[in-house]
């Protein structure tokens, strides 16, 4: 626990309205999700991996026991099949007779790209359940979560509630600029994931459902290791 000097000497820019702390140490972070994605996807790339950008908007068996793709570009046929597209996973094998009880469970941010203002931890405010750190791109203060349909529209009060949290936390926050976003975390009722094999369709595989966890497990997911056997 710190309070006082000790606080403002770890967070000069956090607000005096905070008296004391809990200071975790030793956690990693992440100051951008989307070059870690990029060098992963690189790494892919390195080892023989083919990338092509395109709409899946159907998944059929053939006669011959493979997977066909209906795709933007054209007509796409596989041995094996992963379906590990986060949120959006569990439209494609629902014709197939795999009905899973994926939701989305919506989480928001906003990001203040001239935010004139250094964290340097990550700071929790526990009453208003937001996290605040410092990102490649300037400050992030993220928090709040909903379960709803993956399609349905963002919230627009949640941009102007986290915006005022943020300046309760930091009061020389610049907030021109600010960024508002929304993620679609791909979470079940028991806020584990499908992975492996799927029952009586020979060379399909699931891998998503990872929650909050995706950034974490996504790339340590190995199929070899699981067999679905929950639904």
């Amino acid at each position: 626990m710190v309070g006082g000097d000790a606080l403002r000497q770890l967070e000069p820019a956090l607000s005096p309205a905070f008296k004391a702390a809990v200071l975790i140490k030793g956690q990693a972070r992440a100051v951008s999700p989307g070059r870690i994605g990029t060098a992963l996807a690189q790494k892919a790339l390195d080892q023989g991996a083919e990338v092509l950008r395109t709409d899946v908007s159907g998944l059929t068996r053939q006669a011959d026991g493979t997977w066909g793709l209906a795709t933007s570009s054209g007509a796409v046929q596989t041995k094996n099949f992963v379906i590990a597209a986060g949120v959006w996973s569990a439209a494609l094998p629902k014709p197939l007779g795999l009905d899973v009880p994926l939701v989305a469970e919506r989480g928001y941010a906003v990001e203040f790209p001239n935010a004139a203002t250094s964290i340097n931890n990550f700071v929790m405010d526990v009453d208003a359940k937001i996290v605040a750190s410092s990102m490649s791109d300037g400050v992030r203060v993220a928090g709040s979560s909903e379960f709803g349909a993956f399609d349905a529209p963002a919230n627009p009060r949640k941009k102007a509630l986290l915006q005022t949290q943020a300046k309760a936390m930091f009061p020389d926050l610049d907030t021109e600029g600010t960024v508002f976003r929304m993620g679609r975390r791909p979470s079940f009722p028991d806020s584990l994931p499908v992975l492996g094999s799927v029952d009586g369709a020979q060379g399909l595989f699931t891998a998503f459902g990872h929650s909050h966890y995706g950034l974490m497990m996504a790339p340590n997911t190995d199929l070899s290791s699981f067999s679905q056997q929950r639904f």
